[in-house]
């Protein structure tokens, strides 16, 4: 534009171009001036417009936000109380059932009253007899407890009684087995006796004597042989009971028909006796065996009739004796010497 200015107008003086130039830089410098100050307020209000758009967009947009978190807020206490209606109605009802149902249970309680204290006194009844029978049972145990223990007392005592039977069974054993070796030891000497005579007679039939001097010996030891039985009868026993078995018979019939009998010991009769010997020898010698086992019978009858059956009575006896200390061995010395006695006898 200004270049077609310049070429448009005629060329000036040099003061006239002076003064152009002059206006035409002023007027330059009122446009420069102007286009620096339209070009700067153009920038700020721009950026003014927009800061203020910005800040009610930002404003608009927490009001927005806030309003968005009201309306959550509003609407999560609006369910709340919806809720809590719900549960106040809820309630509501329960406690109408639970009043109605108080309200029913007071009415039948009312009317089972009088069935509760029957209860009631059949309860206390059964109670009470619960405790009588306890009461019962336990004065039983203590009389079963009481009976138990007198009789454990019983036993002990029936036991130390066993205990001292036994002791005077064992001392009555002893005294038995004492009497029953005196006998054998008679019975010995009878057996040496019986030999001793066979002994003799077999000398007599090896050396024969006149049938005088025979009847003579016969004569004394027949008379030799009833002397001890005689003076056993002296004191005549208490009577006895029957033995066993009867006494043998005097013998009448020949020696040869006699058998030989296998025993302990051989008797005279079961000896082997010689044909040879005289008819009055064998005859003294029956009636010695006779009058032997008669005299046997005898002693054997009185020792029974020395000993005592036992009775209930002669315990504290028997217990003295036991409690002595040489009870037992005065017992064995009296068997002992009443044995030699008999042996003396004899």
């Amino acid at each position: 534009m200004e270049s077609t200015e310049r070429w448009t107008t005629k060329k000036p003086s040099s003061s006239s171009l002076r003064d152009k130039e002059l206006q035409r830089i002023k007027s330059l410098a009122v446009v420069s001036v102007l286009n620096k100050t339209f070009a700067d307020t153009e920038p700020s209000q721009v950026i003014s417009k927009r800061s203020s758009e910005l800040n009610f967009s930002t404003e608009l947009q927490g009001k927005y936000q806030e309003s968005l978190k009201q309306l959550a807020a509003a609407k999560e206490q609006n369910d709340h109380q919806s809720q809590l209606l719900l549960l106040q109605e809820a309630l509501v009802q329960a406690l109408s059932e639970q009043i109605d149902y108080l309200t029913f249970e007071n009415e039948k309680l009312l009317m089972q009253r009088p069935q509760l204290e029957q209860e009631d006194t059949v309860r206390s009844i059964r109670q009470t007899l619960d405790t009588l029978v306890h009461d019962d049972w336990q004065d039983q145990l203590a009389s079963v407890h009481s009976r138990l223990e007198e009789t454990e007392r019983r036993i002990g005592s029936v036991e130390r009684a066993a205990h001292d039977l036994q002791q005077e069974t064992q001392a009555q054993t002893v005294c038995i087995e004492t009497k029953v070796e005196t006998l054998m030891d008679r019975l010995k000497e009878k057996e040496d006796m019986v030999d001793k005579l066979y002994y003799e007679q077999q000398l007599s039939s090896l050396f024969p004597q006149p049938s005088s001097s025979s009847r003579s010996s016969l004569h004394s030891t027949s008379s030799h042989g009833q002397k001890p039985a005689t003076a056993r009868l002296k004191s005549i026993p208490a009577p006895a009971p029957p033995p066993s078995a009867p006494l043998p018979p005097i013998p009448t019939h020949p020696v040869e028909n006699i058998p030989v009998i296998a025993s302990r010991h051989m008797s005279i009769s079961s000896r082997p006796v010689s044909s040879t010997f005289s008819e009055p020898v064998v005859s003294q010698v029956y009636y010695k065996e006779f009058t032997e086992q008669l005299q046997q019978r005898l002693s054997m009858s009185k020792e029974m009739d020395d000993l005592s059956l036992w009775t209930p009575n002669d315990y504290d006896e028997i217990q003295r004796k036991i409690e002595s200390k040489d009870w037992l061995e005065d017992q064995q010395k009296g068997a002992f010497w009443k044995g030699m006695k008999k042996k003396l006898r004899v």
